[in-house]
């Protein structure tokens, strides 16, 4: 098991007039390898509850165990080595090109690394390989990233991450604010790390990408666990769906559906995979 949340509750400011229940005795387990889409409306709890995952937050109550790591309020029971944690889970903030800082993308990729006790050749050796990972080759070394494009910078920062080799990646609305072809790209590149065997969390409101990436998905209202399932599972119960956008692709194979084709639906996650899916409820060979 990689990560598991026991009746977890997570209150902000308690004791005070400005009190809030931000998670409300969530249970849940996320399998290790797994690509699991966190959901819900903006309120629900997603980002409160991804910040127990490496001790940012610890519960009000309840606990929530990664690997061999325990997060509780109970000091005698947490995890004292809170370091090792945070390196075992990256965690890609929303923009997280806001958080660059150093004077050189190298630098600003090395830093965590460095931040663990890597010498500092050593360091920018993985900060090149991280780099070159997410498509950023030695003319980007030296540059300030102050001067990068907006997608750029984001590929730094990711980059920053994947230096310390995080087994979990947990991802805050990674493609907000990109173009629809840098967003596809920064999706293929977490799919790869996916297939490469590290745990992805990704927390997000598009739909199709819960669709069309995903592998289990957890939907969050005000604090509570509403479900968790498959992505398959989610779109075909119309009670849940009615806060929630139908992916296109979803639809449109409905709308076939409807029409006559009979299609298997747990075959189809993109376009390529819809024509193939088509070709044979039509008996088509290709």
């Amino acid at each position: 098991m990689s990560i598991k949340f026991s009746n977890v509750f997570y209150t902000y400011s308690p004791k005070t007039p400005f009190a809030f229940e931000a998670l409300n005795d969530v249970s849940l387990k996320i399998e290790k390898g797994s690509f699991t889409a966190l959901i819900g409306k903006t309120g629900s709890g997603k980002s409160t509850l991804i910040q127990h995952l490496n001790g940012l937050l610890y519960p009000s109550s309840g606990e929530v165990e990664v690997e061999d790591f325990i997060i509780s309020k109970n000091k005698k029971r947490r995890t004292k080595k809170i370091k090792a944690l945070r390196q075992l889970v990256g965690i890609v903030f929303q923009f997280p090109e806001y958080q660059l800082f150093e004077e050189s993308v190298e630098k600003d990729v090395a830093f965590g690394p460095r931040n663990f006790g890597v010498k500092k050749e050593e360091a920018l050796k993985i900060a090149h390989e991280a780099l070159s990972y997410v498509g950023l080759d030695e003319s980007f070394y030296t540059r300030s990233p102050f001067e990068l494009s907006g997608g750029e910078r984001r590929r730094v920062a990711i980059a920053g991450i994947l230096a310390l080799s995080p087994d979990i990646l947990v991802l805050d609305e990674p493609t907000v604010g990109l173009d629809p072809r840098g967003a596809k790209e920064m999706m293929s590149l977490f799919k790869k790390l996916h297939q490469e065997g590290k745990t992805i969390i990704l927390v997000t409101h598009d739909m199709n990408l819960v669709f069309n990436y995903a592998t289990n998905v957890i939907l969050l209202d005000e604090g509570r666990l509403i479900l968790q399932s498959t992505p398959l599972e989610l779109f075909q119960d119309e009670e849940k769906l009615a806060s929630l956008e139908v992916p296109l692709l979803y639809e449109f194979m409905h709308l076939l559906k409807l029409e006559g084709l009979e299609l298997d639906y747990s075959k189809v996650n993109s376009l390529e995979t819809l024509i193939n899916e088509l070709i044979r409820a039509k008996g088509l060979k290709t």
